[in-house]
């Protein structure tokens, strides 16, 4: 497949198959052979006038504006244009809203369905030491994503908004066994917005099996296992939690020399 480009519209290498005349003038075209490139350019000039001069401005990523234009119509990217005006989204979150808009699932749907997965991280992070209430919110959150990626979500509006409302009750229990875990953490341990240079030790009355969740007779590599599983969902560039982050690093540190103190020779 062969297509002709203008050359003031799309910058590209001759060492990336492509081919020019000799003279290589601005005004003349260049012939691009490359499948790839030809995806892009054919993604490219199907944006609309405001998705190209984004792109133009630096407003977008290339990689964003090859996604809108190949899975958006024209009326599909002047709402998402819309939609992100009045709707802030994260970067992760933009290849979940062009594959809402892609299925024509409603604006007001996209919105909910984006607030309960935010919702769910949340959760998420304070519940991580909880195995068997996570082990519950893992398995429902792999089910939410199936169902939207794979379009099993239903094409009824009233039957997509019941199905919406019940994600939104059962996260709505987790959220508020979620703030009974925060509240019980902030009355042992003090307030979690303090600053996490003063993370407190953990109390008398708790070891750190039971701060990571495991079982007191847990070996080294179990909580091993756990702590790096645990710290990766605080870290803050996760989305985690500075302040827990460090609690808990410093708690298996603590761990750590105890546990290599006991096991040592001279110990004995």
């Amino acid at each position: 497949m062969k297509r002709k480009v203008d050359q003031k519209d799309v910058r590209a290498e001759t060492s990336v198959g492509i081919e020019c005349n000799e003279n290589n003038e601005s005004n003349e075209a260049i012939e691009v052979t490359d499948p790839y490139l030809i995806s892009i350019v054919n993604a490219i000039e199907q944006l609309t006038e405001s998705w190209s001069a984004k792109l133009k401005n630096g407003g977008i990523k290339l990689q964003l504006a090859v996604q809108i234009g190949s899975s958006l119509s024209v009326s599909q990217q002047e709402w998402l244009m819309e939609f992100l005006q009045d709707f802030h989204v994260r970067d992760l979150e933009m290849s979940k809203v062009l594959h809402a808009f892609a299925t024509e699932i409603p604006e007001w749907a996209t919105r909910q369905i984006l607030q309960l997965f935010r919702k769910a991280e949340r959760v998420k992070v304070v519940l991580i030491a909880r195995n068997d209430v996570m082990d519950q919110l893992e398995q429902r959150m792999r089910q939410m994503e199936y169902d939207f990626w794979q379009g099993k979500l239903p094409t009824d509006e009233n039957e997509l908004e019941h199905v919406l409302s019940t994600w939104q009750r059962e996260l709505a229990a987790w959220e508020e066994e979620a703030s009974h875990e925060r509240n019980t953490y902030n009355r042992t341990y003090g307030d979690s917005s303090r600053s996490s240079v003063n993370a407190p030790s953990a109390g008398k009355d708790l070891t750190f099996h039971t701060l990571i969740g495991v079982p007191e007779e847990a070996d080294a590599k179990q909580v091993r296992k756990q702590s790096r599983k645990l710290l990766r969902v605080l870290h803050p560039d996760h989305g985690g939690s500075a302040y827990l982050f460090t609690w808990v690093k410093e708690a298996y540190d603590a761990y750590q020399a105890s546990r290599i103190c006991r096991e040592s020779p001279t110990a004995r």
